[in-house]
């Protein structure tokens, strides 16, 4: 099991690897869950105290022992819920701390997927008279005469543009057929995905003149 998730999540190793041993143990004193996971008793009891906080765990006590219990994998939404929540209280002055940044032209590299789609929110979430000159303005970076058809939008792409949606289709299925999140990442894959890279960046080197 990837296990990045949880990372991402905010949990530590030692309590990925606790809150999994105790789904896989039910309900557990801390003797097995040490046992399972291999971890130092100290840092167990520490990862058991800090799960219950984040309401990932709970306990019951029998006589004066604790005996532990993963919640349903869903809580984990209640616990991104409440980030969000907690987030939220900050966001207005974080936004009145932006105010007084200095002013000054800049440049945004996005890369990759995850850049695609920080491109993508960016444009639904802009609003006002300031966000529609913001989607015109990224428009206008990706091509020229944007039409919106039957919900969908076409647009003529710029010069740099064009080696990227000519060559996509057969790079993307070479890239899926690389399977990287079904198998553990090995020379040979690695090699692969750097070959599927230099096919595409000289062409698009190319271009950007």
């Amino acid at each position: 099991m990837d296990t990045k998730i949880f990372e991402d999540l905010g949990l530590t190793n030692a309590e990925i690897k606790i809150y999994l041993a105790l789904l896989e143990l039910g309900a557990a004193p801390a003797g097995p869950i040490i046992e399972k996971t291999n971890i130092q008793t100290s840092v167990v009891h520490r990862g058991l105290n800090t799960l219950i906080d984040k309401g990932i765990i709970n306990f019951i006590l029998e006589g004066k022992k604790r005996v532990y219990q993963a919640n349903k994998p869903e809580s984990f939404l209640s616990y991104i819920d409440d980030k969000k929540d907690e987030f939220k209280k900050i966001l207005p002055e974080l936004k009145e701390k932006e105010k007084y940044a200095k002013k000054e032209e800049n440049v945004t590299i996005f890369k990759g997927i995850k850049g695609i789609k920080e491109v993508y929110n960016i444009m639904i979430n802009a609003k006002g008279k300031e966000g529609l000159e913001l989607k015109k303005e990224i428009l206008m970076t990706l091509g020229a005469t944007p039409i919106i058809k039957d919900e969908k939008l076409t647009i003529e792409p710029n010069k740099w543009l064009v080696p990227i949606k000519n060559d996509y289709p057969a790079l993307e299925k070479k890239y899926l057929g690389l399977e990287l999140g079904q198998m553990p990442m090995n020379k040979a894959k690695t090699e692969a995905l750097a070959s599927v890279r230099t096919s595409w960046l000289p062409g698009l080197d190319s271009n950007q003149d």
